[in-house]
């Protein structure tokens, strides 16, 4: 079964919101790692002003996130699917869910990186900024692969490779940025949030490689089945 055909296998069964919802949600994904991005710059600059700013517009994008998850079951539920096609989509939904909950729990641990006005290294937060930009880059990536195979773009199998690249190279400079945080994070308590954000942001990739995974299952499973 091609990609276009996992449109026509949904919209036989009239789950065509479904696939607007899978595309919504995705976005408010997206909005939710750059909005923790954004607050990384802001807090390398000392710019509280726009820390809070970029933490709230997370907080409202990962909250959508969620309730475009719940509104995505319900009309699974509401659906005539069968009971595997249903908890193959609600995996696929879920697993886009899990990395915006990481990326909210990064941005709980910079919001009491400020809040406790700890100092922390020019060189970390320029490594924090490099890797929470990598992480943008991945969930971007994997938002256009979903969407290239809805939409039975040729590059769908581009955008999945692009996500393997760069959980690879998240990973590699995980344990870098790791090893700056302990070596130069000063007191016990900035090490360990820094830490907490950090690894943060390395599930929050894992989750985003695990969510394109499954969709590539979820594609080709269909394919052999067809």
């Amino acid at each position: 079964m091609s990609e276009k055909r996992i449109i026509n296998w949904l919209g036989q069964r009239r789950e065509s919101k479904v696939l607007k919802e899978l595309v919504r949600h995705s976005d408010y994904v997206v909005r939710t790692a750059s909005e923790l991005s954004k607050a990384i710059i802001a807090m390398s600059n000392q710019d509280y002003n726009g820390v809070m700013q970029a933490i709230e517009r997370m907080s409202v994008n990962e909250k959508s996130a969620d309730t475009m998850e719940q509104s995505i079951s319900e009309e699974l539920i509401k659906g005539d699917l069968n009971s595997k096609e249903r908890e193959e989509l609600l995996r696929l939904v879920n697993r886009i869910d899990v990395i915006a909950d990481w990326i909210k729990d990064g941005g709980r641990n910079l919001t009491m990186i400020m809040d406790m006005e700890l100092l922390v290294d020019a060189s970390i937060w320029n490594s924090l900024i490099e890797i929470s930009g990598q992480l943008v880059d991945i969930v971007k990536a994997m938002d256009r692969s979903l969407k290239a195979v809805l939409n039975n773009e040729e590059d769908a199998e581009g955008f999945r490779n692009r996500v393997e690249d760069l959980e690879h190279s998240i990973d590699r400079m995980y344990y870098s940025v790791k090893k700056d945080i302990i070596m130069n994070g000063g007191e016990v308590s900035t090490i360990f949030l820094l830490r907490d954000l950090l690894h943060c942001i390395e599930n929050g990739a894992d989750a985003t490689k695990d969510a394109s995974d499954v969709l590539h299952i979820f594609s080709i499973a269909h394919a052999e089945h067809s």
